[in-house]
């Protein structure tokens, strides 16, 4: 992979399109809009800081250049519109306001000043964003505040311009960088490492190339062997019912699934559809079932506050937010040794 810096490039010419992102099932990106509204606040504040990184893109092919059409632009447009009265906090403001609120059609009416010319047609990009997505989409929405406070806008960034050798080269790029991301910032949850392995297999991906995005060797297993029935009998979906709602029917939980007793047995036994999924969708393993997502959120209202904070945890898909206790575990220790005799567990 080569690459080449291009300081300043015009906010008009680069362009993050919903289908190019890997790592993402949707387009929620953000653990809550006040995620956004913060990233937003921030580059009001201080424009685009280079210290965060800058945004890796690709340059657009001309046979990319399709994607361009008026009625993707439109919906891109119509997307960042639903977010309607944003209240934005002005970032060390001492007097008022110290807040903006932007609407939906101000943020609609910026976006085009960017993506559309003055008759309405969709601008021609340059480039097509690989890494960066949530910068690139706030940025017109920090413009649409700045220049309702009469402020100069962002009118260009820094990107970093990517060649590749190859599409899977490209989207293991892409998947890396949205892997454990900082606070504040959704980190991938299981369904989007099901999705991003799916289309990283499609591109011809290796277990050894599923280990470049972080996932350790059997997890790199496990779902390439999911990929692999999943190619081998399309009727039984397998993959898009691990996408599925959990409460969806035929929805599939990929944390259940072993990649030896269900997948890799499939693999080897199995020579028909009906045989494979009786395989893959039984307890060989016999581990007891852990306890569904509705009792967990329930725990989240839990009277006891270590508890709600575990359940809380748990919900986010971030766990490691528990590592933080490790500086007192002496403290908590004692407290532990004092309830468990409380409950008779001692």
């Amino acid at each position: 992979m080569a690459n080449k810096v291009i300081p300043f490039v015009s906010v008009s010419d680069i362009h993050a399109y919903n289908d190019d992102n890997t790592s993402r099932i949707d387009d929620q990106w953000f653990r809550a809009v006040k995620d956004m509204i913060a990233l937003i606040a921030s580059l009001v504040h201080k424009g685009f800081d280079v210290a965060q990184g800058i945004i890796g893109a690709a340059e657009l092919l001309d046979a990319d250049k399709r994607k361009l059409s008026a009625t993707e632009r439109n919906a891109r447009i119509l997307t960042l519109s639903e977010y309607k009265d944003l209240e934005i906090p002005l970032i060390g403001a001492t007097e008022k306001p110290t807040h903006v609120v932007i609407t939906g059609a101000e943020i609609e009416k910026e976006a085009r000043r960017w993506w559309c010319s003055s008759n309405g047609k969709a601008k021609q990009a340059k480039y097509d964003v690989v890494f960066g997505f949530r910068r690139m989409w706030c940025v017109v929405i920090a413009n649409a505040v700045l220049r309702k406070l009469d402020r100069p806008v962002i009118e260009s960034i820094p990107i970093n311009v990517l060649t590749f050798e190859s599409k899977l080269e490209r989207e293991l790029t892409n998947v890396r960088e949205n892997t454990d991301k900082a606070t504040g910032l959704l980190r991938q949850s299981v369904k989007d490492t099901v999705f991003a392995v799916s289309r990283l297999f499609g591109e011809g991906a290796s277990e050894s190339d599923l280990s470049k995005i972080g996932l350790k060797r059997g997890m790199c297993q496990k779902y390439h062997r999911l990929c692999t029935l999943n190619v081998q009998y399309p009727s039984l979906k397998l993959v898009e019912r691990c996408l599925r709602d959990d409460e969806a029917e035929g929805y599939i939980d990929v944390k259940g699934l072993h990649k030896e007793e269900n997948l890799q047995k499939a693999i080897k036994e199995a020579t028909t559809a009906e045989a494979v999924e009786a395989i893959v969708l039984s307890k060989g393993n016999n581990e007891p079932p852990m306890a569904n997502k509705k009792d967990i959120k329930g725990l989240t209202q839990n009277p006891v506050w270590a508890v709600r904070w575990v359940a809380k945890a748990i919900m986010a898909n971030d766990v490691g937010r528990l590592s933080s206790f490790n500086a007192k575990a002496d403290d908590f220790n004692t407290l532990t040794d004092e309830f468990a005799k409380l409950v008779g567990e001692a």
